[in-house]
């Protein structure tokens, strides 16, 4: 799964649930508003299982990974704001973030 917009043109409004992903490397979402997944697996060869670049407005609920024992994820970009992870069915998350990540802006409750 990749969705990248422009800085000055995001993509938005993107809804995607139920659904399982298999790939060699995880999804990507970047410049991205408005963007919601729920009950989403994905399943990965390489880590980490999701990347956030610059985005806004992001609801994930209900992210899982294969077997691992975590689910990673990484927020970056200076202009991120307002995410929010909430109710990992079976594996803990781990965010990582960049420097430019303003880490108050990304709230995860799992």
């Amino acid at each position: 799964m990749f969705f990248n917009g422009l800085h000055e043109m995001n993509v938005s409004n993107i809804n995607i649930s139920n659904v399982q992903i298999k790939s060699n490397r995880g999804a990507f979402i970047a410049e991205a508003d408005g963007v919601k997944l729920n009950n989403v697996q994905i399943n990965v060869t390489t880590e980490p299982n999701l990347i956030l670049k610059n985005t806004k407005n992001i609801e994930i609920e209900g992210l899982n990974s294969n077997g691992n024992n975590t689910t990673q994820v990484i927020v970056s970009g200076k202009n991120t704001k307002n995410i929010n992870i909430v109710k990992n069915n079976t594996n803990p998350i781990d965010i990582s973030f960049d420097d430019l990540t303003d880490k108050g802006q990304v709230k995860s409750s799992n």
